[in-house]
């Protein structure tokens, strides 16, 4: 299918429907961003907003489901996914996970808010780790390497001066992000002029594959990252 570059006022969502008519259109998030020309922000708060019925549009004709490979596909939850989930639960969960592939799709609703922890706190990863910034007040946040609007999550410059490309998967990291980050540390080693550019990659787990991918991969860094929340009571306290 050719790129389908609407005007700025068309919604994600609308383009999204349009995307997936072909009966056989499968793409991950990054195809879905170069196909329709918005940003991966825009398509990860499409999906986001869609987590609990997964309809783009109006009418309730498009069903998206994630595949293992990471690609969405559109499906009848009715015929598709009534008939594989057990006596009893529904195909739209309201509450709780049935499996790791569901819990990736809601997972998208978090991916902004790593994003932007990490971008005030880039010493939790690296001291003297700074976000890039252009002579023109730019930055480094969804920062665009090519004219079809292939971003990085992150674009960060370590004490070094070295530029940092981090690339954020809320979910699982697999094997095929290395391709991802090969192109864009290539891209910023064009655009900066530079013979170094480092890759981190930042996700809640890191597969087998990846890891063994990058073994050999010099200036390629893993993080999982580990979430937690503290309560404090504030009331009733004894004074």
């Amino acid at each position: 299918m050719e790129k389908l570059k609407g005007e700025s006022s068309t919604s994600t969502k609308s383009l999204m429907r349009v995307l997936f008519q072909e009966d056989d259109a499968a793409y991950t998030v990054e195809e879905i961003c170069e196909k329709i020309g918005k940003t991966p922000v825009s398509v990860r708060t499409s999906l986001s907003d869609l987590k609990n019925d997964k309809y783009c549009g109006a009418g309730g004709k498009l069903f998206l489901r994630r595949r293992h490979d990471g690609k969405y596909i559109r499906t009848d939850k009715n015929e598709n996914e009534e008939k594989s989930l057990p006596k009893g639960m529904s195909a739209i969960p309201q509450t709780g996970i049935l499996e790791e592939e569901n819990f990736e799709e809601t997972s998208f609703a978090y991916e902004r808010d790593l994003q932007g922890f990490l971008v005030k706190h880039l010493s939790v990863i690296e001291k003297g780790l700074r976000l890039y910034k252009d002579p023109n007040g730019n930055d480094g946040i969804e920062y665009s390497v090519d004219a079809k609007n292939k971003r990085i999550d992150i674009l960060a410059i370590d004490k070094h001066e070295v530029p940092v490309v981090i690339e954020l998967k809320v979910s699982k990291g697999h094997e095929n992000v290395i391709g991802q980050c090969a192109y864009y540390r290539n891209r910023i080693k064009d655009i900066f002029n530079c013979q170094r550019v480092r890759t981190i990659i930042i996700a809640r787990t890191i597969s087998y594959e990846l890891k063994t991918a990058v073994r050999d991969i010099p200036d390629s860094e893993l993080f999982e990252y580990k979430m937690s929340i503290k309560l404090e009571k504030i009331n009733g306290k004894d004074s």
